[in-house]
């Protein structure tokens, strides 16, 4: 916790979002109620695989080798998300990237965690990046390091629209930022919510082109 953080602590004591208890912005308890497990499955096509990874067939679409999910979409986790992304509730950036590394197996080599980039327009409503401060937090977590290699191009949104929309909109949406530093290392993308997997499948083409050795990611929800 930084001397900012401390000081806000004290001025200003975090409250559980869920149960109000004063101490965490989201407490151990209620970090359990909040989850619905998921099977394991490919994350395209939910065709069943062990330790999620993607089935052959969605991996000629999506070069990404395993989608590790925290949490079904459901009403609690929903709430989470909303307070952290539109109630400006940054503290939450910790509790939820504890619900992320507690999805991850274990890895002999730290991977890159590269944050799935927000729009900018979305930067300066909310003040703040929320995947990049959730990669950050896991990444402190984890003690695996954190870059940038991916910036979006465009501004389309994608809340809303069809799964083919999806698709076609992110074609090209990405474009990758020091790739040679890629150079066949393992890659962790970090979001928030998977829908279609439109945005990790065109983040995950991006990075492999840049060099990297391979891709995962890793997201609070997915809503199917």
């Amino acid at each position: 916790m930084s001397i900012l953080e401390h000081l806000l602590a004290i001025i200003a004591p975090l409250e559980c979002a869920v149960c109000r208890r004063q101490g965490e912005a989201l407490c151990g308890a209620c970090a359990h109620d909040v989850l619905t497990e998921l099977p394991s499955r490919c994350f395209r096509c939910f065709k069943r695989t062990a330790d999620y990874r993607t089935c052959s067939n969605c991996r000629r679409f999506a070069p990404i080798r395993h989608v590790w999910i925290s949490s079904e979409y459901n009403e609690e986790i929903a709430r989470m998300i909303k307070h952290y992304k539109f109630e400006r509730q940054r503290a939450l950036a910790r509790p939820l990237a504890r619900l992320l590394a507690d999805s991850l197996p274990y890895h002999k080599r730290p991977l890159v965690i590269v944050p799935i980039p927000t729009a900018t327009s979305r930067v300066r409503q909310r003040g703040y990046d929320h995947t990049w401060l959730l990669g950050q937090a896991l990444a402190e977590r984890l003690g695996w390091p954190l870059q940038t290699h991916l910036r979006r191009i465009g501004q389309s949104r994608q809340v809303g629209t069809t799964r083919a929309n999806r698709f076609a909109q992110l074609g090209g949406a990405f474009h990758a930022v020091r790739g040679g530093l890629l150079a066949e290392q393992g890659v962790l993308l970090v979001d928030d919510v998977v829908t279609t997997g439109a945005t990790l499948s065109e983040a995950a083409r991006t990075l492999k082109a840049a060099g990297a050795g391979f891709v995962s990611a890793v997201a609070l929800a997915h809503k199917s």
